[in-house]
């Protein structure tokens, strides 16, 4: 038989709706010889492959412009069928066992994920596969541009005359000569921030330095130090620019064209050089019955239980100042408490061990591991969670006996909830496919597609068929209703184990972030900080921004370049109207501030000068 162009086109259509309706899964040349059997009716030929019509029995087929004919044994054998007739009892009581039990057989719903319309526009086969985007590669660059598209690229590299000046509450920034040392400058800046290392500054008793002391020395590195506090709290100049302060402080300079992961290193080596010679100061000028000082330091140890035997504790001998939490591995949660449990945590199947804090520390500093492995970087990122504050009780050894019995709980409860995804994936999936989806598609085509033409016997069958497929979605949606119901509930017991009073005792608050957006240069680390008032700022090089809340604890940037935020300081909650209160700085310093506040604000311009926040230097007691 041979075609015309016109006919060749619309039969092609007609084929190209015939293989979308069975999910792509349809031969085109059984498409082509059913719809041919059927004289070219379309309905007639969906019917007919719906019901396992193949058109062997058509010997007429030929291929386009060719005139050839195509026996039935060059023909590839066609699937089965993924739409089932349910005009005969068998079929819909096999369809009703496959949709509601738990468990499936060979047979599968339907044949797509979208109703049949012969309407569809179809994606022409001549069409090269790399001629745009995937759907993947499109939202992965919208989501890295939305990412970076605060960050100012573009900023010149210093302040304007009228940018020196402090306005109002906003905080100073730290700004070192070298950019090689600007994480540290962040770092800085973000402990300043904490308000009992502020006041533990304040506390220190100034050791005597005079010309000669050399930069290098620790007595010269902790007036250094404290003069920077009062600065970053009195000034009233918009950023100090620093030359031998860090580098006193053992910073290290950090090539910031280098990547994440040697930006924690760097981090995490120069807080432990900061917090060290802040506690060993602390520490050398207390009395004899004070104890050691907590500021940073926390001392931890592990609880160990086996079956029938008391529970053991492991104490280790090295104290800790920062906690590391793995971000971005598969089957860890992604936030904050819920890593933590899940690295705090191990079991074996005769055996459960805790790592827990014998003795908190003021304050608690997470450094965020990101390990997203490469499968994972095409799917969907949530970005980290953090609170704004979280109670540390569940970790602390003292409520050890009480957190494992919760935790065996909370085991019990994912287990149950991994259990109903099991029973819901049954109902819904097979094979790979959406068979729920399938369902309906196969609803939609006995509702739309399917016609009687003129068989009163077969329109009958249709409505009773279109009668039983509502009956089998309605069951089918009332038990997944059910178990998402199931799901929900053991998730809000869940996040409620620990919901009570007697784990709410040692409460931490969010003091600052630090930054990463993943990409090379130091305006690409920045800092979140907290101010005394509750107000949070973001710090990028020199300028300083004000920011809500929300920002600072949704931040997606870095989401797709293995980065993000990567330190996050908490410390001891304390009182709002006791956070207000002025630190009683060294006089010599808050006089020294003070007066080149004066000679500042006398050489700007009155309406720069205007916009000021004059603050008054207190000096302590004496």
């Amino acid at each position: 038989m041979q075609l015309s162009e016109d006919e060749l086109r619309a039969e092609q259509d007609n084929i190209q709706f015939l293989a979308s309706m069975m999910g792509g899964d349809l031969d085109p040349e059984v498409a082509r010889q059913v719809l041919r059997k059927h004289n070219g009716n379309v309905e007639k030929a969906a019917d007919a492959i719906l019901q396992g019509d193949r058109g062997e029995d058509n010997m007429w087929l030929s291929s386009q412009n060719t005139g050839s004919t195509i026996s039935p044994s060059q023909i590839p054998p066609a699937p089965t069928a993924r739409v089932i007739d349910l005009t005969e009892d068998d079929d819909m009581n096999r369809a009703l066992q496959l949709s509601i039990e738990t468990s499936h057989s060979e047979v599968h719903f339907g044949p797509s994920n979208r109703a049949p319309d012969p309407a569809w526009q179809m994606v022409p086969s001549n069409v090269g596969v790399n001629s745009a985007p995937s759907q993947e590669d499109q939202h992965l660059n919208e989501a890295i541009r939305a990412s970076l598209k605060d960050l100012p690229l573009d900023e010149p590299d210093d302040p304007t005359f009228e940018e020196t000046v402090r306005e109002g509450g906003r905080p100073v920034a730290l700004r070192p000569e070298s950019p090689d040392l600007a994480y540290a400058a962040l770092i800085f800046q973000a402990l300043f921030h904490i308000p009992q290392v502020r006041e533990q500054i304040a506390l220190f008793q100034l050791p005597p330095v005079d010309e000669d002391t050399p930069q290098e020395s620790s007595a010269r590195t902790i007036m250094n130090m404290v003069e920077y506090f009062v600065n970053l709290d009195l000034a009233q100049l918009s950023t100090l620019v620093d030359k031998y302060m860090l580098t006193s402080l053992q910073a290290q300079p950090l090539n910031m064209n280098m990547n994440i992961a040697n930006l924690i290193e760097y981090s995490s080596e120069f807080l432990r050089s900061m917090t060290t010679l802040i506690v060993t100061h602390l520490n050398s000028q207390r009395g004899e019955d004070e104890p050691e000082s907590r500021l940073f330091y926390f001392r931890h140890g592990t609880a160990e239980y086996y079956p029938n035997v008391q529970r053991k504790v492991r104490k280790i001998q090295d104290d800790g100042s920062i906690v590391v939490v793995d971000v971005g591995l598969e089957n860890l949660p992604n936030d904050l408490v819920g890593a933590l449990s899940a690295n705090l945590s191990r079991y074996t199947d005769t055996s459960a061990a805790h790592d827990v804090i014998i003795d908190p520390s003021d304050v608690v500093i997470f450094q965020l591991h990101y390990q997203r492995e490469t499968s994972q970087s095409r799917q969907p990122l949530d970005t980290f969670v953090y609170p704004k504050t979280i109670f540390l009780d569940q970790f602390l050894l003292s409520n050890v006996d009480d957190v494992h019995k919760k935790r065996q709980q909370e085991r019990d409860m994912k287990a149950e909830i991994a259990n109903l995804a099991t029973q819901k994936e049954a109902l819904t999936q097979y094979n790979n496919r959406d068979s729920l989806t399938e369902l309906r598609s196969t609803l939609h085509y006995y509702e739309n597609v399917a016609q009687a033409h003129g068989d009163s016997d077969r329109q009958r069958r249709i409505v009773e068929s279109c009668t039983k497929l509502r009956l089998i979605l309605t069951a089918i949606n009332a038990q997944l209703e059910a178990i998402d119901k199931q799901i929900e509930k053991l998730r809000m017991e869940q996040t409620r184990l620990f919901d009570s009073p007697e784990f709410q005792n040692y409460r931490y608050d969010l003091r600052a972030v630090l930054v990463h957006s993943g990409l090379p240069g130091r305006k690409h680390i920045y800092s979140y900080v907290q101010d005394v008032e509750g107000t949070w700022w973001k710090t990028v090089d020199f300028t300083v921004t004000e920011v809500p809340e929300e920002i600072v604890l949704s931040d997606p940037t870095g989401l797709h370049l293995n980065a993000g935020p990567y330190l996050l300081f908490y410390s001891r909650y304390v009182p709002p109207e006791q956070l207000k209160v002025p630190i009683k700085w060294p006089s010599e310093f808050a006089e020294s501030v003070e007066e080149s506040n004066k000679k500042l604000l006398s050489i700007v311009p009155p309406e720069v000068a205007a916009k000021a926040k004059i603050p008054t230097a207190v000096s302590p007691n004496v």
